[in-house]
């Protein structure tokens, strides 16, 4: 999972004297509505959410949320058995805007129909940030929270997915030295499930297969029964905001805002051996558009389905496209308001997906999306140089090998607090689900916190 920050508006003269410059120089870039160079890309989603029989979830309980100006109320999803997990800081099951159930922070929803399943009712005592399916049909629930149905099971439980009970079969106790624990972040890759949050020692495992390893911040589980690895040990500052293990299985990614991994000063992006948690060599320091007062971060991070390349989200409201190798820089691209604009838009990318070819971000950004843009002087203005634009509401597609917005999709998402989409997510049937701050479409139907697209 990621975080958003909110920043201090630069002065409307400082921003104006700006954006004066960015339209002397709008000469630089194409401008909208000039086409997209080829795609080698398969099929995108339609713009238009698929029907889910209005059902969705309703309201957002912050108590035990460690971001005080986070406002998502879904921020996980999963899937298992025709049926679609969604996790977040809700407090209700809704069916266009009425409240049906009292159901807080995880409930689950037909994957074909999207009508609500009441015989999932799992009793958590705060907020779900990421959920995953194991091969044995474990749901594996991260987050911060303390207790499930009633017994402790602080940051990370594992259920089963028909009932809701808890999975003894699969343990894992997480503890803090200081603080509260919580779990951000989870990727499950092969063997093992790399977990990161606010983390320093994890005893898991079952019958004579038990260890306890100390760490900081990021661990790997084995995913038959939660007893976690000491053979990597990576130590992060920081949380990490989102966790990618590479198919390959060799090296891990980390996003987030680091001020050191391993003892080596480290901030955006970490790329870690598979092996022990050691930082790889040989590989670039992601650089963000614009240096922000309070350091650089990276939101979310992806690789390509073809191990081509490496998906980054390095502020401010950057999406780049990096060689996989060394993560040198191949293709950018930026959100903002259009030349001439002094009034700041756009916002950071904070979900990835990948389908058929096609990598889908979202952001909280409703304005428009600049190609061949790295730099900007002014976080939400024009960039600095681009070869063209065009409009981008919420969720943009970009061929995974040319990283040409795609825009024959257009979907129109808006939510109540302007958090946008936090969570993307394909399913067995091929179809993209976002969850956030989601409430409508631009067309006014009503949505609980998720939508779905599909091809056809």
């Amino acid at each position: 999972m990621t975080q958003r920050h909110r920043r201090r508006p630069l002065s409307r003269l400082a921003v104006g004297a700006v954006a004066a410059l960015v339209t002397a120089l709008a000469a630089t870039g194409t401008g909208a509505g000039l086409a997209a160079p080829a795609r080698a890309a398969g099929a995108v989603m339609l713009s238009t959410p698929k029907s889910l029989g209005g059902w969705g979830v309703t309201g957002l309980d912050l108590t035990t949320s460690p971001l005080a100006d986070f406002k998502s109320n879904v921020t996980a999803l999963a899937e298992w058995n025709g049926r679609i997990y969604v996790g977040g800081m809700f407090t209700t099951v809704a069916n266009k805007g009425v409240a049906k159930a009292s159901q807080p922070f995880l409930a689950a929803f037909d994957r074909a129909t999207g009508a609500w399943v009441p015989g999932f009712r799992p009793t958590l005592d705060g907020g779900v940030w990421d959920l995953a399916v194991t091969p044995k049909g474990q749901l594996l629930v991260a987050g911060y929270f303390g207790r499930v149905n009633g017994a402790a099971h602080p940051a990370l439980v594992a259920l089963n997915p028909s009932t809701g009970a808890v999975d003894s079969t699969w343990k894992a106790t997480l503890s803090r030295t200081t603080g509260r624990v919580g779990v951000r972040t989870m990727d499950l890759q092969g063997s093992w499930v790399y977990v990161g949050g606010n983390v320093t020692a994890v005893t898991g495992g079952t019958g004579t297969d038990v260890a306890t390893v100390k760490g900081k911040n990021l661990f790997r589980l084995k995913v038959s029964n939660g007893r976690p690895s000491a053979a990597f040990r990576p130590t992060l500052s920081t949380s990490p905001w989102q966790v990618d293990a590479s198919p390959a299985g060799d090296r891990v990614y980390a996003a987030g805002k680091f001020g050191t991994v391993n003892g080596v000063p480290k901030r955006i992006l970490a790329v870690l051996s598979a092996t022990d948690g050691s930082l790889v060599s040989g590989v670039a320091d992601v650089r963000p558009s614009y240096e922000t007062s309070g350091g650089a971060y990276s939101e979310a991070v992806l690789e390509t389905a073809d191990r081509q390349f490496v998906i980054a989200t390095p502020t401010e409201h950057s999406l780049q496209q990096l060689g996989r190798a060394t993560l040198d820089r191949r293709a950018a691209h930026y959100t903002g308001a259009p030349p001439g604009d002094w009034i700041a838009g756009g916002g950071d990318f904070q979900a990835l997906a990948e389908r058929n070819g096609v990598v889908y971000a979202a952001c909280h950004c409703w304005k428009q999306d600049f190609t061949n843009a790295w730099t900007t002087w002014v976080p939400g203005l024009a960039p600095t140089s681009w070869s063209r634009y065009s409009k981008i509401q919420g969720i943009g597609a970009y061929d995974a090998v040319t990283f040409a917005k795609l825009d024959t999709f257009t979907p129109s998402l808006f939510g109540q607090y302007g958090d946008g989409t936090w969570q993307l997510f394909v399913d067995s049937a091929g179809c993209l689900w976002a969850g956030g701050d989601i409430t409508r479409t631009g067309g006014g139907t009503w949505l609980g916190g998720f939508a779905k697209f599909c091809t056809t």
